[in-house]
């Protein structure tokens, strides 16, 4: 057996192991995702750790926070407690038509200062009575609070203002919000919940926007959000998630592809990124984005390719390697060249051109269908997943696996320091 053969065999069983294995995790609802901040030893995050989701408008935070929830809430049934905190009073997903679960009910609390959460999430941990069972508590978001002090003083200020107003002075606030909401949070709240946190399984989540940093540093991140310093250092990980592409329908937009990239994450595999794609009356597409990732499916720009109508999933993938392997055994080589050159004007051979090409020749294209397999859409795999269990499970074993093939090729294969 080669030598590679051996590695894909290995990274299989890996994958097995990381699927079939996975207590202590809290999984994402995308495979890919869980591949990344699971860091080679779990899928997903493990639960007792402190979580930020940072991004812009429209990049799937609020959604990611949702299918956390409604995923765990499947797997762990009565033993995950769960509540949602909307500081921004502004969530408006049907929850219970996308996943079967209502997220805002009874499990949901509306915190408006830092001084509230803290009071909110004494509450909740104290909710955890089993070593069963796990919980899930999220922010939504960090820059819906502010610190107490300041809502106090809120009427004070407007006649202050007033006041400067009508001397026809400059108004300056006394309160400094984000600093006592920074200082409440590093000297208190994350210093005293963290290990209470880990103790109770439970994984405390905050959703961030993104603000520009006018003045960042050469070496320093372009952004910022609410939290500063105090959330960088008790947090796990720290998810960033752009939105690359709209998904479109009769000129509609119901969907996007996102990429998610760790910011910060503790674990062997700090610096990782994937792709995938969420509907807005769906959620996050789990088959699809393993589909793209296994495929290659999508462009850097997120655009689905023309490769997404024509999988094997089976067979041979197509790719420009196996096309040339196909067309010299079948002393086609030379011939598609030729006429690659008669009809453009240069011989160099693609996957596109080699797809339209053998589908008008039925001959050649029996050789092709033969030697690579069954060709289905990018459609009718999702379809089938959806009737056929097996099948899906297949699809998320297949994308661990070769998610664990790329870490392996680059792992350092050093010898043990230290015996």
């Amino acid at each position: 057996m080669k030598k590679r053969e051996i590695m894909s065999l290995n990274c299989q069983e890996k994958a097995k192991r990381l699927i079939e294995n996975n207590e202590g995790y809290a999984r994402t609802g995308c495979t890919l995702l869980d591949c990344v901040v699971g860091g080679g030893i779990g899928l997903g995050f493990p639960f007792g750790r402190i979580l930020n989701f940072v991004g812009d408008k429209s990049s799937g935070k609020t959604f990611l926070a949702n299918e956390i929830i409604a995923y765990n809430h499947n797997k762990y049934k009565k033993n995950l407690k769960f509540n949602y905190d909307d500081a921004e009073a502004g969530f408006t997903f049907d929850t219970e038509n996308m996943y079967g679960v209502n997220i805002i009910d009874e499990n949901t609390t509306f915190s408006s200062t830092v001084e509230e959460l803290d009071v909110n999430v004494y509450d909740f941990i104290k909710k955890i009575r089993n070593d069963k069972q796990v919980g899930i508590y999220v922010v939504d978001s960090l820059d819906g609070l502010c610190n107490s002090e300041v809502k106090e003083r809120e009427s004070e200020r407007a006649k202050e203002f007033k006041k400067a107003k009508e001397k026809d002075i400059d108004y300056k606030d006394k309160g400094t919000y984000g600093m006592k909401s920074q200082k409440f949070l590093s000297q208190e709240f994350f210093r005293l919940k963290s290990d209470k946190l880990k103790d109770k399984k439970i994984l405390l989540i905050f959703i961030s926007q993104i603000r520009d940093k006018i003045d960042a540093k050469m070496f320093q991140r372009k952004w910022t959000r609410a939290g500063g310093r105090a959330l960088d250092f008790y947090v796990h990980s720290i998810i960033v998630l752009a939105q690359i592409h709209k998904i479109k329908k009769e000129d509609k937009t119901i969907g996007v592809v996102i990429k998610a990239m760790t910011d910060k994450s503790k674990t062997a595999r700090p610096h990782r990124e994937c792709v995938f794609s969420l509907y807005f009356d769906y959620g996050i597409d789990d088959v699809g984005s393993n589909l793209d990732y296994l495929f290659d499916l999508r462009a850097e720009n997120g655009k689905l390719l023309k490769a997404a109508q024509a999988i094997n999933f089976d067979g041979v993938s197509k790719n420009i390697k196996t096309y040339k392997e196909f067309l010299i055994n079948n002393n086609l080589y030379e011939k598609a060249k030729e006429i690659k050159k008669e009809e453009t004007g240069r011989s160099n051979l693609t996957v596109e051109w080699l797809d339209e090409w053998i589908e008008k020749d039925k001959k050649i294209s029996k050789l092709s269908e033969d030697y690579f397999g069954e060709s289905f859409t990018r459609d009718e795999l999702i379809q089938r997943a959806e009737n056929d269990a097996e099948f899906k499970k297949e699809i998320e074993l297949r994308t661990v696996t070769k998610w664990e093939e790329a870490e392996e090729r680059i792992c350092t294969k050093r010898k043990k320091k230290y015996e």
